[in-house]
Order: structure tokens, then C-alpha cells, then sequence
């Protein structure tokens, strides 16, 4: 058999829909984009709480593939669906118009990353005064540290 009766042998004789998908992405964009935000959110609940999607599944009376669905973030969620995750979570997902308004938590990277370099400084300092030199002392003195604070708690 040669190299071209190989290939069309292989080649698969439907034709590709990826058009036809790239389309409807692109007219489904705004709720799409609104689900991935909710996965994202459930998903990081998920992890905060340590609980299992089959968890939050038994919690929710539904199976574990529509969880599965939900966390894609490719789910056309009903309000039903919203106030099940809610009501298991414990978490807000959507904002009604006219009821309380919604506190949007932003994280900003860099401010994080600023926060943390401050704090690293700030430690290195510290440690320098009291006599701690060097990378492997700083780590010394942040784990007195962190026993002394553990301890006054």
C-alpha cells in the first residue's frame, strides 16, 4: 500500500465543523464568559472548603457529570441550577437587580506581589538585627517567629 492510499485511508471523510463552532462560540461569547467566571468561582469554593465535585454533586441532588458540565464552564446555568450551588456553597454567583449589591472581590497581582516583596524585606531586617545572616538563619529566625505568633494565639 503506498504513502497516498495510506493517507486516504486515514483521512476521515466527514467534513470538519470547526466553523460552524467557532461561530457559535463567538454568538455565545457573553454567557460562555460569565459561565467560565462561575466555574472558576465554585471551583476555587471547591478547593477553599475541600470538598469533592461528587460532594458538592450529593449536596446539590444532581449527578456528578452535570458537575462536571458546571466546573468546564460550558453550562447554560438556569437560576435553578445558580441557586443549587448557592444554597450548597454558601456563595453568591449572580446579582439581581435591585436586591443588595454584590461585593466584587478584584485580585491584583502585582499589588500581591508588592505586599509580599515588603513583607520579605521587612523580615530580612528584622533578622539582620538580631543577628541572623545569610538565607538559611532568615529561615530560622522566620520559623521563631511563626512558633512565637502560633504560640501567643
Amino acid at each position: 500500500m503506498s504513502n497516498l492510499e495510506k493517507l486516504n485511508k486515514i483521512i476521515s471523510t466527514q467534513k470538519s465543523t470547526w466553523q460552524q463552532e467557532a461561530t457559535w462560540r463567538n454568538e455565545n461569547e457573553e454567557w460562555l464568559s460569565q459561565s467560565f467566571d462561575i466555574a472558576m468561582l465554585v471551583l476555587d469554593t471547591l478547593r477553599e472548603k475541600k470538598m469533592t465535585q461528587k460532594e458538592l454533586a450529593e449536596k446539590m441532588k444532581v449527578s456528578p457529570q452535570f458537575i462536571n458540565k458546571i466546573v468546564k464552564g460550558q453550562e447554560n446555568l438556569s437560576l435553578e441550577t445558580i441557586s443549587k450551588l448557592r444554597s450548597a456553597l454558601g456563595i453568591k454567583l449572580i446579582e439581581v437587580a435591585g436586591s443588595e449589591a454584590m461585593t466584587e472581590v478584584v485580585y491584583d497581582y502585582q499589588q500581591a506581589y508588592e505586599v509580599s516583596e515588603l513583607f520579605r524585606k521587612q523580615v530580612f531586617e528584622k533578622a539582620a538585627e538580631k543577628g541572623y545572616v545569610g538565607l538559611e538563619s532568615v529561615q530560622v529566625y522566620a520559623k521563631e517567629q511563626v512558633l512565637e505568633y502560633k504560640m501567643q494565639a
